[in-house]
């Protein structure tokens, strides 16, 4: 994680970590890492009811990614119980994303005479 924090790549993690987040973040490297956790639609609530029922899965993400993840719910309509599946949209507008200087492109050269189709 170090690593793929370093290199300033937009990054999603999401799954079990089998952890709370406050368990998560005592590790040094995340405390020190820029991944942060996304919020669930609803607040807090378990993601896994093993035992007292905790939220042990979650989505990280890099500091240019977290505000294009929006509707992160927890969804029980699984087959992995005691585990709930986390569902989020990723709301990436390439030109708003990828683009950071427009450029105009150049006109076309004329036509070459007799050629069939350019216009």
């Amino acid at each position: 994680m170090a690593f793929i924090g370093s290199m300033g790549m937009p990054t999603i993690w999401a799954g079990d970590f089998n952890m709370t987040l406050d368990e998560l973040y005592e590790n040094p490297v995340m405390a020190n890492s820029q991944f942060r956790p996304v919020g669930l639609v609803g607040g807090e609530q378990p993601t896994c009811h093993s035992g007292t029922g905790r939220r042990i899965d979650h989505v990280l993400a890099s500091p240019e990614t977290a505000p294009l993840l929006t509707s992160v719910e927890v969804n029980w309509d699984t087959v992995l119980r005691p585990h709930a599946k986390l569902s989020f949209w990723v709301d990436a507008k390439p030109s708003l994303q990828l683009v950071t200087r427009q450029r105009v492109p150049r006109p076309l050269p004329p036509p070459i005479p007799g050629a069939a189709g350019w216009s």
